[in-house]
């Protein structure tokens, strides 16, 4: 009996489930499969009736059928995982080149947008042939430097990505002087070998100058980074006055937003961004799940 359910089993396999099944012609698969059957019957009646004379019993078709579709159902099983396995495999592939793609876009969208700010107050700083330029124009040098070889890594450490931060800050304090406060505490030295998605917290930094500056009396910006056993503490605070100030983060679809997405591709689910405004600051707190 397995002898003649066998060639049928790898003719289902290798030619009806491809080009029946799989495809959702149920129609034709359900006929082929009626003529499977009907052929199984008549095959085995010849063998047992007619080569082998075996009339001693009744004709045992009840069992060929079953035999038969529990060989059948065993192997559609199994193809019906392998390929759903396999699908499966093809779509995370497809959703990690996708997610590639489009965080090498949000990071080079922070690139043009910070340089652009820089240049316009390098610009501005020409045109009073002031003395802050030169200084201006060598630690921009090392932040473009950052920008240009580490911003295409999938991750940094922590240390470098204070390290930008700082460079950042510098940058901003020539050009301001002493009329911004900027408090920083960074605590991120013993972490254990934990990285981190690059220029992922400079926007909050960039937002804070942006919008706790110019009007703003007696500016101050405090900075905070610290590693809690494997989470990740971030704030920025600055003055706010909601009359002047507009820190959503959202011109031209760049800043706060292109970090939220990130956040959303990156950390779902591992991570807490709060922004808030408490008696006339800013608050920006990230708390960042790292292992």
């Amino acid at each position: 009996m397995n002898l003649i359910v066998i060639p049928a089993f790898y003719f289902n396999m290798m030619w009806v489930y491809p080009r029946y099944f799989k495809k959702a012609a149920y129609k034709i698969f359900a006929l082929i499969q009626v003529l499977i059957i009907v052929s199984l019957i008549a095959i085995y009646g010849f063998v047992i009736f007619l080569l082998l004379q075996d009339t001693g019993g009744p004709f045992p078709w009840i069992f060929l059928v079953m035999n038969y579709l529990f060989v059948i159902m065993a192997g559609y099983s199994y193809m019906i995982l392998k390929d759903s396995l396999k699908d499966e495999k093809v779509q995370n592939e497809k959703e990690n080149i996708t997610l590639k793609s489009e965080l090498q876009f949000l990071r080079w969208q922070i690139s043009p947008h910070f340089i652009f700010n820089v240049l316009n107050n390098m610009m501005a700083l020409a045109r009073t042939k002031s003395d802050k330029l030169e200084p201006m124009i060598l630690k921009l040098a090392t932040v473009i430097r950052y920008m240009l070889y580490e911003k295409d890594d999938t991750r940094i450490t922590l240390e470098k990505e204070a390290e930008y931060i700082t460079s950042y800050i510098e940058l901003q304090s020539i050009r301001l002087g002493k009329d911004v406060k900027v408090i920083t505490n960074f605590d991120v030295e013993n972490n254990v070998g934990y990285s981190i998605e690059p220029m992922l917290l400079i926007p909050f930094v960039e937002n804070a100058f942006k919008h706790g500056t110019g009007v703003i009396i007696n500016p101050v910006i405090n900075i905070n980074m610290e590693l809690r056993g494997d989470a990740l503490h971030f704030s920025v605070e600055n003055k706010y006055m909601p009359r002047y100030s507009r820190t959503d983060g959202s011109q031209n679809g760049i800043g706060l937003f292109n970090v939220q997405r990130r956040l959303n591709l990156l950390y779902e689910h591992r991570h807490e961004l709060k922004m808030t405004i408490e008696d006339g600051w800013y608050i920006a707190t990230l708390k960042l799940k790292l292992s």
